[in-house]
């Protein structure tokens, strides 16, 4: 299939059932050439595409992508990570649109389906992951320290709130809308506090004080991973923490 047949194919995807934002459908990053030249971001599993405003993970699927991600996305694991690192002292913003959540062959059901935020990374196996939408109704933050099962790491749960049923969107069984979240990342003495707000209420507030692995102090890189879920993102923006409207946002 020739890359511009297959640009018009997702443009038209993209607008099934009206919850696609409109717009032409271009290949940003895969795991197969990495990242375009001169893009911002890197895809070490799956591919990311832009549609209109918003970045989107494709439809998932365990097929190995080629050059164009024609057939296949592998996006059932999506991972893109930015090329520079960020201060350490953040604030990363971003609209999430969960369409739906999927499994088959080859990537079966898991509770941590969904979509994640990847701060402080360093590697694959060396990162805090904000779960921000999640199959089972979670918001979470974990930390991955080197050495383990999951793909040379272990995660650990550094704290974990129950937003309710619906709380994906449609992935979840609810309208597919956009929800804004926003984490922060900040050095204090003894480790390393994170906290999330979703839809302007707080509702993580955790510090990492070393369980399981020293805490991940110091500047890294931002990034995106998709579990067996079909989204968009839009919006994506750091800037340094101190902004009056996260520090005296509503709590619930």
């Amino acid at each position: 299939m020739a890359v511009a047949a297959l640009v018009l194919l997702l443009a038209a995807d993209a607008r099934e059932l009206g919850i696609r934002p409109a717009g032409a459908v271009r290949l940003v990053a895969n795991e197969y050439g990495h990242g375009m030249s001169g893009a911002s971001w890197v895809a070490t599993s799956g591919s990311l595409f832009t549609s209109g405003d918003a970045f989107w993970s494709g439809r998932p699927d365990v097929r190995r992508p080629g050059a164009s991600s024609a057939f296949g996305t592998n996006s059932a694991v999506l991972r893109v990570v930015g090329r520079e690192p960020v201060a350490a002292n953040v604030v990363v913003s971003l609209d999430v649109r969960p369409v739906a959540l999927v499994s088959g062959a080859g990537h079966p059901r898991r509770a941590f389906d969904g979509v994640h935020l990847l701060v402080r990374y360093r590697s694959p196996s060396e990162t805090y992951v904000v779960s921000l939408i999640r199959r089972d109704g979670q918001v979470v933050v974990k930390k991955k320290v080197p050495g383990g099962p999951s793909y040379g790491g272990t995660y650990v749960t550094l704290g974990a709130h129950r937003m309710g049923s619906g709380s994906g969107g449609r992935a979840a069984g609810g309208p597919a809308r956009w929800r804004r979240a926003e984490v922060s990342t900040t050095d204090v003495l003894g480790g390393v506090r994170i906290r999330l707000r979703m839809d302007g209420k707080t509702r993580l507030d955790v510090v990492d004080r070393g369980l399981g692995g020293p805490a991940l102090s110091g500047p890294g890189r931002i990034g995106v991973r998709g579990d067996n879920c079909d989204f968009y993102v839009r919006a994506l923006t750091v800037r340094p923490l101190g902004d009056r409207a996260f520090s005296k946002g509503e709590t619930g």
